[in-house]
């Protein structure tokens, strides 16, 4: 009742090495990383699942498709032309590699916004395991999509601003 953690409180420890490109022409996001997972939990783990928000901006994305249709009667200009954005707008992590800690091809399947990330050797608990992911994915026209995340452009200099919300696209947790 105090909100004080209790005596078999654990927390999984993971640490990421990221090296990220933004080119501003293609407004593409292009990234490397290395994780490191610590398995503190009782379990033993035979895969991870990897969190890719960015999947939310793909055409078959839930949040795409189960959009209430607008009300014609009422469309603005604004809306329709994030209805037009959006319809032609390939969003989306695109996964270009999965590799373990020696460079060998790890299995995964992609299931909407998560990645389930097959194992090579399960990790028991206190051990960790590290795994290199390669992806990009278009930033979407914040104007465009009304959305928190994406980039804005300043036609009067040609510069760009990106806001890439959560940036931590590839949070681990636990299978349940």
């Amino acid at each position: 009742p105090s909100g004080a953690p209790g005596s078999e409180y654990w927390q999984q420890k993971v640490d990421y090495v990221i090296k990220a490109e933004v080119d501003d022409q293609r407004q593409l996001l292009t990234g490397k990383e290395k994780i490191t997972y610590l398995n503190n939990s009782p379990d033993t783990l035979e895969y991870l699942w990897l969190q890719l928000d960015q999947n939310r901006y793909e055409r078959q994305s839930d949040e795409w498709l189960t959009k209430p249709a607008p009300n014609l009667d009422e469309l603005s200009y604004k809306g329709l032309r994030s209805l037009l954005y959006r319809e032609q707008f390939d969003g989306g992590h695109k996964i270009t590699a999965v590799k373990d800690a020696d460079g060998a091809n790890l299995k995964y399947s992609i299931i909407r916004t998560m990645m389930r990330v097959e194992l090579p050797k399960p990790i028991a608990r206190g051990e960790s395991t590290s795994l290199q992911v390669e992806w990009n994915f278009r930033i979407a026209d914040a104007g465009s999509t009304k959305v928190r995340g994406g980039y804005e452009k300043f036609p009067e200099d040609g510069n760009y601003i990106y806001t890439i919300a959560p940036v931590s696209y590839t949070h681990l947790t636990l299978p349940t």
